[in-house]
């Protein structure tokens, strides 16, 4: 008996041993050169987990065009391919620890490959098509799962890829390619509703079309309810900044675990599956206002009824610092284009390169060191590439309304003048002022997140503790009962604290009343003393008495 064969038994054993009214899950993952695994064996961690060692988890896989393939099923483990790995053995851990269910994972990959052409079912090339390659590999490694008692089902697919269709011929077409690649597999592996997972490309990702494609990941993410975009942003890149470190794969087969555990993020408020600049718009164009508890289409991230100070926190903290430019001719990582740039960049002169592979010098992302690139680094040269986070505005600065502070108000002001730019189109915003306003910190033109991180460094905590919180205080006490009196009975606009709607339903009644006294006194209190209990039902019964009125000619609403 050969060694796949003994392979196959023991595996076999394995899932004998552990049938279960639920099926075996089977995730397939496809793509290129990151699928394939960047990762160096030597990395792998061997606590809390051991990755080093094989896991009990059936694994298919056919990459570079066969150049490395299994004959079906053999167990998970690093150095398939040449000592390297890929996301499968962080993805395979987490899914299994959390479900406790038995998993399989079928993985079809090459570097390099297009989903114009290589990918696409409808124009394979001869001897280089790997959409026949992949079926072909999913068809024959299920085939062998036909085993009486053993049941399976293909609960997921995952695709990393895009750089090589960031070329201005392919790049117009990457979204329609990829709605008729995820259409062809639903529909050739009879799973008409198969869940996908787009690890979106990298926006540190070395190409200049990158945008388009990750604007055509996200836009077909948020089309399809079945497929959904997975966040790589924070994932790190080598230096050539294209393929992931290895602890970058590591970290996008945790993101593809996460993404099938738990859903999208909360801060997802425009359901692409991504935190981007698109849902910090959402929450800026519903700030301060009340909600209905937990509704991520008005910003509530945290759940809490109120779009605030929180919700902003974490949408910001989940948006990435912006990419490095594309012409950084910086080679050397160093922070000065200089001389050690230039040694780089001669050191491959008149070669062909990978293509966008700046530690070689290819600045112009042709995949060739010429005359082209040198004059980029020439006209850089002896410059400092400045950190953003260099552009650090004083504290009068940031004191927008000359309140003496930092606060609700610079907070009000800074959105009143707000960019909206689509995170897709980062240098392009919608309604910016042409000439650099006040909010405008680091003087980019632009009014964005990369100012606001400023003032939400130096923005004291809560400043909105509860819906109940009115007036933004951070205490709830006459203020905020005052606001709910001023316009008892009247229909105002819908979450507005200024007119007391304290649960968001746009009318002022006994529920936006009762909310108040239910949080009355919490938060520290104001210089000024606090009314007693007492004192207050008193005032209280005396201001509603003098609205008996309004509440006489509303009753029935009000009981309601």
């Amino acid at each position: 008996m050969n060694r796949w064969c003994v392979v196959f038994v023991c595996l076999v054993g394995v899932l004998a041993g552990t049938v279960r009214a639920d099926p075996i899950q089977i995730y397939i993952m496809a793509g290129q050169s990151n699928m394939v695994g960047s990762g160096d064996t030597i990395d792998l961690p061997t606590e809390p987990f051991d990755y080093t060692q094989p896991q009990q988890i059936p694994f298919s896989y056919d990459l570079d065009f066969g150049a490395d393939q299994s004959q079906g099923f053999e167990f998970l483990r690093p150095g398939v391919m040449s000592g390297s790995f890929g996301s499968e053995l962080s993805f395979g851990q987490r899914i299994d620890e959390a479900t406790q269910a038995p998993i399989g994972i079928i993985k079809v990959a090459s570097p390099g490959t297009s989903l114009a052409h290589v990918w696409n079912p409808d124009a394979p090339i001869p001897d280089r098509a790997m959409y026949p390659r992949l079926i072909s590999q999913v068809s024959s490694s299920l085939s062998q799962l036909g085993i009486p008692g053993i049941h399976y089902e293909i609960a997921g697919f995952l695709w990393t890829q895009g750089e090589s269709d960031t070329n201005d011929e392919s790049a117009p077409s990457y979204h329609d390619n990829l709605v008729n690649f995820i259409q062809h597999v639903r529909t050739d592996l009879n799973t008409p509703e198969l869940p996908f997972y787009i690890s979106r490309l990298n926006q540190d990702t070395n190409y200049k079309n990158r945008g388009v494609i990750r604007e055509a990941q996200s836009n077909v993410a948020q089309a399809d309810t079945f497929v959904t975009a997975v966040d790589t942003d924070n994932l790190e890149l080598k230096f050539d900044q294209i393929h992931y470190t290895s602890a970058g794969q590591l970290g996008l087969g945790h993101a593809f675990a996460d993404a099938i555990l738990f859903g999208p993020p909360s801060e997802d408020f425009n359901g692409d599956g991504l935190v981007t600049d698109n849902d910090l718009n959402i929450l800026i164009n519903h700030w301060n206002l009340t909600s209905p508890a937990g509704d991520t289409t008005f910003g509530d991230a945290d759940g809490d009824g109120l779009v605030g100070q929180e919700d902003l926190k974490r949408v910001v903290d989940r948006i990435p610092r912006p990419p490095r430019p594309l012409d950084n001719a910086d080679l050397t990582g160093e922070g000065f284009v200089g001389i050690d740039d230039l040694t780089v960049l001669l050191s491959f002169w008149n070669q062909d390169v990978t293509q966008g592979d700046i530690s070689m010098g290819d600045l112009n992302i042709d995949g060739f060191v010429g005359v082209a690139d040198l004059t980029q680094l020439l006209t850089q040269w002896n410059t400092l590439v400045l950190d953003p986070e260099l552009f650090i505005p004083t504290f009068q600065e940031m004191d927008l309304d000359d309140s003496g502070e930092i606060g609700a108000g610079d907070l009000a002001f800074m959105f009143s003048q707000w960019s909206f730019a689509q995170e897709s189109l980062p240098n392009q915003p919608i309604g910016s002022a042409s000439d650099p306003t006040a909010s405008d910190f680091n003087a980019d033109g632009v009014v964005d997140v990369e100012d606001l991180r400023f003032l939400l460094v130096e923005m004291p905590a809560g400043l909105r503790i509860s819906p109940a919180d009115l007036d933004g205080d951070g205490f709830i006490g006459v203020n905020d009962l005052t606001a709910v009196l001023a316009h008892w009975n009247q229909t105002v606009s819908a979450g507005d604290p200024s007119l007391g709607d304290v649960d968001g339903d746009g009318f002022i009644g006994i529920d936006d009343l009762n909310a108040v006294l239910a949080d009355w006194n919490l938060g520290p209190p104001p210089i000024l003393s606090v009314p007693e209990p007492a004192t207050v039902g008193l005032w209280l019964v005396g201001l509603l008495l003098g609205s008996t009125h309004r509440c006489d000619v509303n009753m029935n609403k009000v009981s309601a």
